[in-house]
């Protein structure tokens, strides 16, 4: 278990040193006004995705507790299938509505189709990475997640296209790379009989049957996951989207921990909500996971505060430009990643509903937060307001859980 969590960790901390030398690369040959036009269009693009994706991938997730990876491929399709008009229609309407609003950028048909394309594109391959996960496993999973647009990014941004067009490029080729790593489930999807279909068409609606539900706390939690930047940007000039985008991006080494450790309570988590039989083992399994997570966590935190000033003369920024949005962004993230796994418990168990109240309520306190220190003149309004709501979000989880079966302590 350790070794495969340090290796899911390393594989995360390499997506977000690609992630950095593209920022160094786009601020020292482009500036900090480039840099935040991509930090803006990267968002926008992974926010489409977001909602545009709907329920699909968490159903995947759930799937994965009954159903192996000889039958995925078929379970997975089945799922996008039933959801694509949805998906189209989500993807147009976001991405107009970030374009009208952004005053920066021409709304033109090219701009449009760019981004519902790139939205779409991104959905898609949220979607088979969960497919992923169950057909080859954890570290091919995180291999896709964090290393492979990365990785094309940064080679786009280095042979000097231009930012913007790399993370397009960058989204269609990850998208290619996870159709080819999912061939084997995908071939198999001609081999399975009527009858096995049926069973697993049925098991797919009996495990989406709040997809509702998952798709508006979708919707919410966008805008504590990417959306912010966006927003930012829509505020602020594209110089200090650069800045907050940059300062952000390290604060979110802290995620290196969270994010791999999450990617292994998955299944746990889904076995100890769908099966009685495997809850004790799951649960002793969980408990180790939230340890080590922790551990991770506060380790990263008092690692990369101290090397601030090193990655700030690496992007070529101010030290002190960057430091009050790493240090709401860092504490917000570790005093999550101490939380333990409480939205995806609670996801899992079909408590979708409150959390839902939850994140409705975290919303309104970012809108509030940021609205006032914004009228305040305050350049960090939205990241604070951002912050505030989300870690809200994860304590009152934590609240409602922590004496779920002994899970979270």
């Amino acid at each position: 278990m350790t070794k495969t969590f340090l290796s899911l960790n390393a594989l995360r901390g390499l997506g977000l040193g690609l992630s950095y030398i593209t920022i160094a690369l786009i601020s020292r040959a482009y500036g900090a006004e480039e840099m935040g036009y991509y930090f803006f269009f990267l968002n926008a693009i992974i926010s489409v995705g977001i909602l545009s994706s709907a329920d699909v991938p968490t159903i995947i997730q759930r799937l994965g507790a009954k159903i192996g990876k000889n039958q995925i491929g078929v379970a997975s399709w089945l799922v996008v299938k039933g959801r694509w008009p949805f998906a189209v229609a989500m993807a147009a309407f976001s991405s107009t509505l970030i374009l009208w609003f952004d005053t920066s950028e021409l709304f033109t048909t090219l701009s449009l189709l760019t981004l519902v394309v790139g939205g779409l594109l991104f959905a898609l391959t949220l979607s088979l990475t969960e497919t992923l996960l169950i057909f080859r496993g954890s570290i091919h999973y995180e291999i896709q997640r964090s290393i492979v647009r990365p990785l094309f990014t940064v080679a786009f941004v280095a042979l000097g296209i231009t930012p913007s067009l790399g993370v397009f490029v960058s989204v269609v080729g990850a998208f290619l790379v996870v159709i080819i790593a999912n061939l084997g489930a995908l071939k198999g999807i001609s081999r399975v009989a009527p009858l096995d279909i049926a069973k697993i068409s049925s098991y797919a609606k009996e495990r989406s049957v709040d997809a509702n539900s998952v798709i508006l706390l979708s919707l919410i939690g966008t805008f504590f996951s990417s959306m912010d930047v966006v927003i930012f940007a829509l505020v602020n000039d594209l110089e200090k989207t650069g800045v907050y985008g940059a300062a952000s991006r390290y604060a979110m080494l802290i995620n290196v921990a969270v994010l791999a450790g999450n990617a292994q309570m998955t299944l746990s988590v889904a076995r100890v909500a769908a099966s009685e039989r495997e809850r004790l083992s799951s649960i002793a399994d969980l408990k180790n996971k939230v340890r080590l997570v922790r551990f991770a966590v506060t380790g990263l935190l008092l690692t990369i505060a101290s090397l601030l000033s090193v990655y700030a003369r690496i992007v070529n920024i101010p030290v002190f430009d960057l430091l009050p949005f790493f240090i709401i962004i860092a504490v917000s993230c570790w005093f999550q990643g101490m939380l333990g796994p409480c939205n995806l418990v609670m996801l899992h168990t079909h408590q979708i509903n409150r959390l839902i109240y939850y994140n409705l309520f975290g919303l309104i306190l970012f809108v509030l937060i940021s609205v006032w220190l914004h009228h305040a003149g305050v350049a960090w309004a939205i990241p604070m307001g951002a912050a505030v709501g989300t870690t809200t979000v994860k304590l009152l989880s934590w609240r409602r859980i922590r004496y779920f079966n002994g899970v979270i302590y």
